[in-house]
């Protein structure tokens, strides 16, 4: 049987870069390196945005329009369409902030950004990587002043496929 109609699936690539080689070395690529690497090694997907297209294609998708779009982290741009996008980010973080009752974790009154990347390390780093709590906010604390300096620029690829005409034939969405 056929069905026909639109859908669109999102993903991020986490590898943190820059098109300027300004992140080479600094807290924020380890920070993101570590993340990939410790959550790969639990078993999850980290980089699920660059597999989206095959991924749907393999599933009996058509008419697949992928695209890869450079989102900044910070305030660095000039470009007033990434500012946006940065605050379209911060508002996303303060919503799962506060959705995951995170504003005051261990104790500590902190921003939505420190928060999010305290609370994404410390699990990860304290369980699979042997890191106290202590050395987790020192490395979270510089990952964040990295995060804020302007003279760093970060940029995340965001894949978006939207299918217009879909072609499912009998698969169903679990086969991902």
């Amino acid at each position: 049987y056929k069905t026909w109609g639109w859908v669109e699936f999102q993903d991020w690539d986490p590898i943190c870069r820059s098109e300027d080689g300004t992140t080479i070395g600094t807290a924020i690529e380890d920070y993101f390196k570590l993340m990939i690497e410790g959550y790969g090694n639990q078993g999850y997907e980290t980089c699920p945005g660059p597999k989206l297209e095959q991924w749907l294609r393999d599933a009996g998708f058509q008419d697949i329009k992928a695209k890869k779009l450079r989102i900044p982290m910070g305030t660095w741009p000039k470009d007033k369409k990434f500012v946006r996008l940065v605050f379209f980010q911060v508002v996303s973080l303060l919503q799962l902030v506060t959705f995951c009752g995170l504003e005051s974790t261990w104790g500590l009154e902190l921003d939505a950004a420190e928060t999010g990347f305290e609370a994404g390390a410390m699990a990860l780093l304290t369980r699979f990587h042997g890191w106290s709590a202590d050395e987790v906010r020192i490395f979270t604390a510089r990952t964040l002043k990295d995060a804020r300096d302007r003279n760093i620029h970060p940029l995340f690829h965001l894949y978006v496929d939207p299918v217009h005409a879909i072609s499912l034939g009998a698969c169903e969405l679990t086969s991902f």
